[in-house]
This record gives structure tokens, C-alpha cells and sequence, in this order.
């Protein structure tokens, strides 16, 4: 029984340009948390009918956290007022894990989380000085939810994959 080694290569032309075909068809990975299962429901449709994503939900700012230590999203989007842990406190964790990563290995490629806060209009001010989110997105939503932020952060993501695969 043989067994197979590593060997190092550099990448050829033909494997750089895989890699790239990799990134630019790459599937944005979002997760979408509301404990409505009416608001996830609607959310899910308009990101799926507009986008070629992989979209994940979770009922909770806990099943988020745990779907976050296995995946590696690209955006979050999450309901801010939720019972036992709220959006806010969801949104601190996510960035003290990022922070985390950051200082055990200063050197490595972390990209930012990007993070939009789903809330009441009434909330929405509270929500952009209290919570480090990259946009606010304000429920209740119409059947023409407005999700230009999203396609504009997909888009950059898929470009510095592009860039780091280089």
C-alpha cells in the first residue's frame, strides 16, 4: 500500500485561472437570524430570487453563533430585537471573535463581517450608534425588499477572493 505525499508546485497558469473561475463563481454564503419565521421566510425569498447565495437561517442570536463557528459567511443580516440574546448582543460576539482571530494571528487575511441590522423604524437610530453594523435595514419589509447593500458587499467579496488567489 503506497502512500501519497505532498508535493509543492507552483501553481501554472491553467491552475491560477481555476482558482479565479473558483472565486468569481464562488457562492456568497449568508445567514439570515429572526426569530419571526414569517420575516425569515420573506428575507430568504427576495436574497434567493435576486442572488446565486447560499442562504442559511437561525431562529436565535444562539443558534447564529453556533452556525458561525462552522461557516464561514460573508454577511450576516439579523433582527435586532430577539428574546434570551438579543441582535446586539449577537453582534458584539461576532466582532469579538473577530477580534480574536485578528490577534492570535495578525498576519492572517480576515476579512470584516459584514453585518446589517434588521429593526423597527422607531429603532433604527438606537441601532446605528449602539450596535457595529455595517447598514440598518428597516422592518417591516416590502414584497421589493431593497438588498442593493448586499449584491455591492457580494461583489467586493468575490473581487478580493479573486485579488488573494492571485
Amino acid at each position: 500500500r503506497r502512500s501519497l505525499e505532498a508535493v509543492e508546485t507552483p501553481p501554472t497558469d491553467a491552475f491560477a485561472r481555476a482558482l479565479s473561475d473558483y472565486a468569481t463563481c464562488r457562492r456568497g454564503k449568508v445567514l439570515v437570524v429572526d426569530d419571526s419565521s414569517t420575516a425569515l421566510h420573506w428575507i430568504c425569498r427576495a436574497i434567493e430570487s435576486k442572488f446565486n447565495c447560499e442562504v442559511h437561517t437561525a431562529s436565535s442570536a444562539i443558534e447564529a453563533l453556533s452556525l458561525t463557528e462552522h461557516f464561514d459567511f460573508d454577511v450576516v443580516l439579523t433582527d435586532m430585537i430577539m428574546p434570551h440574546m438579543d441582535g446586539f448582543q449577537l453582534v458584539s460576539a461576532l466582532r469579538a471573535r473577530e477580534k480574536k482571530k485578528r490577534d492570535r494571528d495578525p498576519r492572517g487575511d480576515h476579512k470584516r463581517l459584514f453585518i446589517c441590522a434588521l429593526t423597527q423604524l422607531a429603532e433604527a437610530f438606537d441601532v446605528q450608534n449602539r450596535a457595529d453594523v455595517d447598514v440598518v435595514s428597516r422592518k417591516p419589509f416590502s414584497r421589493n425588499l431593497d438588498l442593493d447593500f448586499l449584491s455591492e458587499h457580494l461583489e467586493r467579496r468575490r473581487e478580493e477572493t479573486t485579488r488573494s488567489l492571485r
